[in-house]
């Protein structure tokens, strides 16, 4: 179903469309998050964003990495979009986690197909474009840092 509306949606000529992907599920190895990041390759939305998934506390989720001692944080303030996963995943470490998820920006946005449909959205619209910027900026500072994170 998500294929079909991917095509669909390029078929029918948005200028824009994202997709929006989770890493560290339950049960997620590195062959699946690799599988996560091609799927996403395969989809060729303008805009791509990978984040680690977030056990929040009153969830199914939480309580279950709670109760196998896995949480990594003890305070609200600790949850953040780009912080340090918050749990120990159960097939990878912590620093690959942090690893692939680099590793999805990369190979998604330094794809020539991924730089001509940014550059082509962008240039329908300017502030589309500034908005393309800022965002090229925080991936480079993401992709580019140490995985000093954890």
């Amino acid at each position: 179903q998500v294929r079909r509306a991917f095509k669909l949606a390029h078929k029918a000529g948005f200028e824009e469309v994202s997709g929006y992907f989770m890493l560290g599920l339950k049960g997620e190895t590195m062959e699946t998050a690799r599988d996560t990041i091609n799927f996403a390759i395969e989809l060729n939305p303008t805009i791509a964003k990978f984040h680690v998934a977030v056990p929040y506390p009153g969830t199914e989720y939480y309580e279950e990495i709670k109760s196998q001692n896995r949480l990594r944080i003890k305070k609200w303030s600790d949850y953040a979009i780009y912080s340090s996963p918050t749990f120990i995943p159960e097939n990878i470490s912590v620093e690959q986690l942090i690893s692939l998820q680099k590793e999805a920006y990369r190979r998604y946005f330094f794809r020539f197909k991924a730089i001509l449909n940014i550059l082509s959205a962008g240039l329908k619209n300017k502030d589309r474009m500034l908005n393309y910027i800022k965002l090229g900026i925080s991936t480079l500072k993401l992709v580019g840092t140490k995985d000093n994170r954890h």
